[in-house]
């Protein structure tokens, strides 16, 4: 399939579970996710889509800051989570907020339990403390589906959010959780500048690329 078949648009509402079924799909074997339910050995399907319905509904699906590329049938082949720090829940109302932060909390217990959820939320502060306090885009996860990897569709997603990110002149930022997807993310400007020691599993770094008027000095910004 050719790249003309193929188009990034925001995923919708209606697009929840299929773009909750693709990211397990795609991190079902990923050692570094795995820590988030306590480094347990294979994690049954269900529970992580769970997850993932989730951490869409935590403000991403609703501010439209969830890229998903379509092929010709319509069909959801991969998927990017980002957040605009700062403003995570752009144009949403208050009363949608909740609804879907209640529903999300929901998602997270069934994928996780009690005691797995608080594990979870540990780990994820930890992982949030190396993170810069200054507005950027955050890319919260990135998913192929399995059958359509080596395509360049990862590659297609970054592009897609980054060249939004240079014309509001905004940084991004994001973790790489493996060599593989470190690769791709230097290509796209990324750069690694801390390692995540809290994260179990694969070689986390924290990669940060800097914004258009302040990419030509040289210097990493970082606030």
């Amino acid at each position: 399939m050719s790249e003309q078949d193929l188009c990034v648009a925001p995923a919708g509402r209606h697009d929840l579970d299929a773009v909750a079924s693709l990211l397990a799909r795609a991190f079902a074997e990923d050692v570094p996710m795995r820590a988030f339910f306590r480094g347990e050995g294979p994690v049954a399907p269900e529970r992580h889509v769970e997850v993932f319905r989730g951490m869409l509904l935590e403000g991403p699906l609703a501010s439209g800051t969830v890229d998903v590329v379509r092929d010709s049938t319509g069909g959801i082949a991969a998927a990017a989570v980002w957040h605009a720090r700062g403003a995570s829940w752009h144009g949403v109302s208050g009363l949608r907020r909740l609804a879907d932060t209640l529903h999300a909390l929901a998602c997270y217990w069934r994928g996780m339990g009690a005691g797995g959820l608080g594990h979870a939320m540990v780990l994820q502060r930890a992982i949030d403390a190396y993170a810069p306090s200054a507005p950027y885009w955050y890319l919260k996860v990135i998913g192929v589906d399995p059958d359509r990897r080596g395509q360049g569709l990862g590659g297609l997603l970054l592009s897609h959010r980054l060249r939004m990110a240079d014309e509001d002149d905004l940084p991004a930022y994001l973790e790489s959780s493996s060599r593989r997807t470190g690769a791709l993310y230097r290509r796209h400007g990324f750069v690694p500048v801390r390692s995540i020691t809290p994260w179990a599993g694969g070689q986390p770094w924290a990669m940060w690329r800097e914004r258009v008027s302040l990419r030509g000095d040289g210097v990493i910004h970082l606030a």
